[in-house]
C-alpha cells in the first residue's frame, strides 16, 4: 500500500517486472539460440545417437502450423532418450523432461494455441526485430583493420555469437601470405581476447578459427587493396559485407601516413566494393569528430560530401592537392627529418582547413570521398566518439594500445600529472568498444538485409544519454587510485594522488606544468647540486614538461568541447 497526494487516502500500487522495454528479445532470437545450443550440445534418441536438428520454422497462423506438425508427426515418432548432460558456459544442468513415443500432434497444437501472441510495432510483427544473428549466419565478410582495437573485438563477437557465419576474409598488412597468416595467428587467434571462444568451441577452438578466418595480405592504400588478382577476384565473388575499420588514430600522425590510411584507404575500399557481385553492404568506421567542432549542442548524423568543409569548402581537387603536397614534401626530406616534418605539415594543413588535428581532418576527407562517389553502393558510416575498454564483452576492461584518455589517467595515477588544461564541466564522450561493435553488428544486419542503395550515418556515443564530465572522470580515477595506487609516498602508505587541478589556458598550464616537473625531478629540493647533475635534472624536467604541453595542445579542442 502507498499514500498518494495530500488527502491521506491509501491506494494500491502495481509494478510490472519485465525486460521487453530495455532488453527486447524476439521469438526468432530465442529459437535461434536454441538452435545454436543444440547444434553444439545435441540431445540423444532412444538408441543414444545424437539428434540432428534444422532451423525452426515460424508460422503466423494456426492452420499452417497444424498442417506442418501433423505431417511431421505422421512421418516419425518422437522420442528422446534418457536425460543427457548439457554443457553451457557457466554451469552443467540436466534435461528433466522428454516426449513419449505416443505424443499426439493435437496436444502440441493445443499448447501453441494456449500461448498468448505478442505483437507490438510493425518491425516486430514483420521480422522479429533486426535479426542480427540470423543475418550474420551464412554470409561472407571482408574486414580491414581486424588486427586493430575495434576490428579485433568485432571479429570475436561475430565468431562467438554466429557459429554458422561464413568465411571472414581479414586484410592484413604483410609482404606475403605466410607473413599475413603469422600475424593472423599471433595477433588475433592467439590473443587474450579470442581465448573466450574456447568456452564456446572447446579445446579445438583454434581449428574452428582457422577454418573461419582467412588471412589476406594487402594494404588499403594500394590498388585492389594490395591483393593479388586471384585473391581479389575470389573475394569479390564471395563477399556479402565489407567492414572498413582500418585507420590511423594518432592525433598528430605523419601527414603522408594519415592521408594514405584515412583518406585514400576508404576510397580504395569503396572501389573494391563496387566489384563485389553479391555485396549487401559496405560499413565504414569513422569518428564522431569529423563534423563541425566549433558548433555547440547536438550535432546531427549527416553525411559529409565533397564541397563541404569548416574554414573553407574542400573540393576533389583540394584532396588531390593535399596528397600530392605530402608526397612531394616527403621526397624532399632527409630520412631523419621526415617524421617530425610530416607531423608538423599534417597539423598545419588541418588547422588551415578548420580541423584541430591530422586525424579528424584526414578522416573527414575520407568520408567526403566515399559519400560523394559511392554511386549507389549500399553504405553505412559509423561514427564512434572516444572508444575505450570493453564494458562487458567478452569480458570487462579489455583494451589494446594506449587510447585517448589513457595517457591522462595513467600519468595522473602515477602522480606525475596533477593538473591539466581542461574544463571540469565539459562532457567527454566515451563509449566502450563492445558497444561500438554491438552498434556495428546491428547496422550490418539492418542495412545488409535491406541492401538498398542508401547511405546511413550513425553516431555512437554516450553524451546525450549518459554524459560524464571531465571533472567526474578524474574524481573516479582518484577514488580508484586511492584504493589501488600506482604511486605511493616515501613512507609507503599514503597515495600521492591529489584532486586534479584544471587550468583554462595553455599559457597557464605551460607555466604550471614546467614548475611542477621541476619540483618532481628534484630541482627545488636540492640547493647545492653539482653543475652536471643540475644540468641533467633540468633536461629531464624540460623534456617531461614539453611532452605534457604537447599533449595539452593535441587534446585542447576536446577538453572544452561543447557539442554532442
Amino acid at each position: 500500500m502507498a499514500t498518494h497526494g495530500n488527502s491521506g487516502d491509501t491506494g494500491l500500487t502495481v509494478y510490472q517486472f519485465g525486460s521487453s522495454l530495455v532488453n527486447f528479445i524476439s521469438y526468432g532470437d530465442i529459437v535461434g539460440y536454441w538452435y545454436d545450443h543444440f547444434k553444439c550440445n545435441p540431445l540423444s534418441d532412444s538408441k543414444g545417437n545424437d539428434i540432428s536438428i534444422s532451423r525452426m520454422k515460424l508460422f503466423n497462423n494456426i492452420d499452417d502450423f497444424s498442417s506442418l506438425i501433423s505431417n511431421e508427426m505422421a512421418k516419425k515418432n518422437v522420442h528422446y532418450g534418457p536425460p543427457k548432460t548439457i554443457n553451457t558456459h557457466r554451469k552443467r544442468s540436466h534435461v528433466k523432461t522428454y516426449f513419449s513415443d505416443n505424443e499426439k500432434p493435437e496436444k502440441i497444437i493445443k499448447s501453441v494455441i494456449d500461448i498468448p501472441k505478442r505483437e507490438s510495432g510493425s518491425e516486430r510483427k514483420q521480422g522479429h526485430g533486426i535479426g542480427i544473428a540470423r543475418f550474420l549466419q551464412g554470409k561472407n565478410y571482408f574486414i580491414t583493420g581486424a588486427t586493430g582495437f575495434v576490428g579485433k573485438v568485432l571479429v570475436e563477437k561475430m565468431l562467438r555469437t554466429a557459429p554458422d557465419v561464413g568465411q571472414i576474409f581479414v586484410l592484413i598488412k604483410a609482404k606475403d601470405k605466410e607473413a599475413a597468416l603469422n600475424r593472423l595467428k599471433t595477433e588475433i587467434i592467439e590473443s587474450e581476447l579470442l581465448k573466450s571462444l574456447e568456452e564456446v568451441y572447446g579445446i579445438n577452438y583454434k581449428a574452428y578459427l582457422m577454418k573461419k578466418l582467412v588471412a589476406v595480405p594487402g594494404c588499403v592504400c594500394e590498388s585492389d587493396l594490395g591483393m593479388d588478382p586471384l585473391t581479389a577476384n575470389e573475394i569479390a565473388t564471395k563477399v556479402n559485407v565489407i567492414v572498413n575499420s582500418a585507420a590511423s588514430t594518432n592525433f598528430d600522425e605523419r601527414y603522408d601516413v594519415a592521408l594514405n590510411t584515412n583518406t585514400k584507404g576508404p576510397f580504395g575500399v569503396l572501389n573494391f566494393a563496387k566489384k563485389c557481385k553479391d555485396l549487401c553492404l559496405l560499413l565504414h568506421i569513422s569518428t564522431a569528430y569529423v563534423g563541425d567542432g566549433e558548433r555547440q549542442g547536438i550535432i546531427m548524423e549527416k553525411p559529409l560530401y565533397v564541397g563541404q568543409g569548416r574554414a573553407r569548402a574542400i573540393t576533389e581537387q583540394d584532396i588531390d592537392f593535399e596528397q600530392k603536397l605530402a608526397s612531394e614534401m616527403l621526397d624532399s626530406l632527409q630520412q631523419d627529418q621526415a617524421t617530425q616534418k610530416m607531423k608538423e605539415l599534417g597539423v598545419k594543413r588541418a588547422n588551415m582547413y578548420g580541423w584541430p588535428n591530422t586525424y579528424s581532418f584526414t578522416k573527414a576527407m575520407g568520408e567526403m570521398l566515399i559519400s560523394s562517389f559511392r554511386n549507389g553502393t549500399p553504405m553505412v558510416i559509423l561514427r564512434p566518439s572516444v572508444v575505450e575498454s570493453s564494458y562487458s564483452e567478452p569480458f570487462p576492461g579489455w583494451i589494446q594500445g594506449y587510447r585517448v584518455l589513457d595517457p591522462l589517467i595513467f600519468n595522473y595515477g602515477k602522480g606525475q600529472l596533477p593538473g591539466f588544461l581542461a574544463d571540469p564541466n565539459a562532457v567527454i564522450d566515451v563509449i566502450p568498444v563492445d558497444m561500438v561493435v554491438n552498434a556495428t553488428m546491428a547496422a550490418i544486419a539492418k542495412h545488409g538485409a535491406a541492401a538498398t542503395p542508401d547511405l546511413s550515418v550513425y553516431h555512437v556515443g554516450s553524451s546525450v544519454a549518459n554524459p560524464i564530465s571531465l571533472g567526474a572522470v578524474f574524481d573516479y580515477a582518484r577514488s580508484h587510485f586511492k584504493s589501488f595506487p600506482l604511486a605511493q609516498s616515501s613512507n609507503g602508505n599514503q597515495s600521492l594522488i591529489q584532486k586534479m587541478k584544471f587550468l583554462d589556458s595553455l599559457d597557464d598550464f605551460s607555466s604550471y606544468i614546467t614548475m611542477e616537473m621541476a619540483r618532481q625531478t628534484g630541482l627545488f629540493h636540492e640547493t647545492k647540486l653539482e653543475p652536471h647533475l643540475h644540468k641533467t635534472l633540468q633536461k629531464k624536467s624540460t623534456r617531461k614538461a614539453q611532452a605534457f604541453i604537447h599533449l595539452a595542445k593535441l587534446y585542447e579542442p576536446y577538453m572544452f568541447y561543447k557539442a554532442w
